[in-house]
């Protein structure tokens, strides 16, 4: 890549110049699509991949011409490696005896049963208690180095045994962030999530891009509408956006905005029917909510199934949007935005 010192250049992708860093041309492009940042062109490229798209990430979609800088992230050093793999180690044999002490049965999954019963199977009940034993380090190893640990779901008395994603904790990764589905599947394709609560031990968000349907709220003066929206696959919760200044217990998402989370939905409802329908209210009602347990948020990001947006960037259109056009269009608005981050290695 070759620098560039024209100092009317802007990089194609944020449109800053080079007082946002250096500016380099990286492809055989000119004009307005000569010029780029590298960590621009760098978090792009990196986007593509994630996204299944090699060709895109390799070369120019203009011009055709091969990047020529490398995305091959940074080695680990092997030490950190081995030592978080101890900790993952340890983290899964102490919560495995918990629920052997609080949820024997629990024990009797397909995969403990692979673990442990079928070496007893093959060997005798003894013999086979030492193989797994053995075995059970290499077993956690292996699924380590595939970004899977062996964790215990649910709580004290009714645990249950699964796979999950794991990985180091992720630099950027907060309370207040969105996420923007990259390979996430299932019901998380194309989704927006707010992200509620943050930790090393369990995260939960709500989706906010998913609408169901409409309500009118009715008061003495008239009425206003509410958008109610898929929040996730669990259902025990729901939570509430909206524009409404003194509902008690409400948190503000948006710096200097008048966006509100509540959890208390009556409390909401109630202070909205207060107000007069010459002001402009908004309101969301989110039914459920998505969780991940310990470490398995920031594996999936390592993955390429998120990217996220801090919240010191997050927009007041990007959490309380009414508009169902703008709204269908919020996921591929922010995909593409240069505010979106995404693992680098």
């Amino acid at each position: 890549m070759e620098d560039t010192k024209a100092s009317d250049a802007v990089c194609r992708i944020c449109f800053d110049g080079d007082d946002s860093g250096d500016l380099v041309e990286p492809c055989g492009c000119s004009g307005s699509q000569a010029h780029v940042h590298e960590k621009c062109l760098q978090r792009w490229r990196r986007l593509q991949t994630f996204q299944g798209k090699h060709t895109a990430a390799t070369r120019c979609e203009v011009c055709g011409q091969k990047y020529s800088a490398s995305l091959a992230p940074p080695k680990r050093p092997v030490f950190a490696l081995f030592h978080e793999y101890a900790h993952v180690l340890l983290e899964t044999l102490w919560r495995l005896l918990i629920c052997a002490i609080t949820s024997p049965f629990a024990l009797l999954s397909p995969i403990i049963f692979i673990l442990v019963g079928f070496p007893c199977v093959l060997f005798g009940i003894w013999k086979g208690l030492v193989v797994s034993l053995a075995f059970f380090p290499l077993v956690v190893f292996f699924l380590y180095l595939n970004g899977l640990k062996l964790s215990v779901f649910g709580s004290i008395g009714h645990f249950y045994i699964g796979l999950s994603s794991f990985g180091a904790p992720v630099d950027g990764l907060q309370r207040g962030m969105l996420l923007v589905s990259i390979g996430a599947r299932g019901p998380f394709e194309k989704t927006v999530l707010y992200v509620i609560e943050h930790s090393d031990t369990s995260s939960l968000a709500v989706i906010l891009n998913k609408p169901l349907t409409c309500k009118q709220i009715q008061n003495k003066d008239g009425g206003f509408e509410v958008s109610i929206r898929n929040g996730g696959p669990l259902r025990q919760s729901r939570y509430c956006i909206h524009s409404v200044y003194g509902v008690p217990g409400a948190e503000r998402l948006v710096q200097r905005k008048s966006v509100f989370l509540s959890r208390d939905i009556g409390s909401s409802m109630d202070a909205l029917k207060t107000k007069s329908p010459n002001d402009v209210y908004s309101m969301v009602i989110l039914q459920g909510y998505a969780s991940w347990g310990s470490h398995q948020l920031a594996g999936e990001v390592r993955r390429g199934a998120w990217g996220w947006i801090k919240p010191e960037h997050v927009q007041a259109e990007d959490v309380l949007e009414m508009d169902p056009i703008v709204l269908e269009n919020t996921w591929e608005r922010l995909i593409n935005s240069p505010r979106l981050q995404v693992f680098e290695g």
